[in-house]
C-alpha cells in the first residue's frame, strides 16, 4: 500500500536518498527526515516545511517507481508473537522490472537500489530503526 506522497527531485548518485524515501514510506510518511529540527535550529517555523513529502534526486525516480510498484509484494514470516516482513518477493520484482522495461546494466544497478530501500524499510517495519 502506498502511504503518503514522495516528492521527487534531483540526485547525487548515492542510495542515501533512496533509503530515506523507503524509511519515510515505511513509517507512513512521518519522521524520516530532520528538516523540522533544522528549521527550529535557525529559529524558523517548522510548520512552513511540507511534512507530507520526502525529496529524492531525479536520477532515483526509476528505482523509486519500481520500489513503489512492488510495495505490496512483501514476504512475511509468522512467528509465535507476531508476523513480520522478511523481504520483497524477488520473483515479483523481476516481473515488475520486465514490465517497466528495465534491462541491461541498469537492471543490476536498479536491483542494488531496491535492495538498499528494502533493508531500510525492513528496519522501520520491524522496529530496528
Amino acid at each position: 500500500m502506498y502511504r503518503g506522497r514522495v516528492f521527487r527531485q534531483h540526485r547525487r548518485g548515492e542510495t542515501k536518498k533512496l533509503t530515506g524515501a523507503a524509511r519515510y514510506w515505511a513509517a507512513g510518511g512521518a519522521g524520516a527526515d530532520d528538516t523540522g529540527q533544522a528549521l527550529d535550529a535557525f529559529g524558523l517555523d517548522a510548520r512552513l516545511c511540507r511534512a507530507d513529502c520526502y525529496e529524492v534526486w531525479r536520477d532515483n525516480l526509476p528505482a523509486l517507481d519500481l520500489f513503489l510498484a512492488v510495495a505490496t509484494q512483501w514476504k512475511w514470516l509468522a512467528g509465535m508473537e507476531r508476523a513480520r516482513r522478511v523481504g520483497l518477493d524477488y520473483a515479483a520484482l523481476e516481473a515488475a522490472m520486465r514490465m517497466l522495461g528495465v534491462a541491461g546494466k541498469g537492471r543490476a544497478r536498479m536491483f542494488g537500489d531496491i535492495r538498499a530501500m528494502e533493508c531500510a524499510a525492513l528496519e522501520v517495519f520491524n522496529g530496528e530503526d
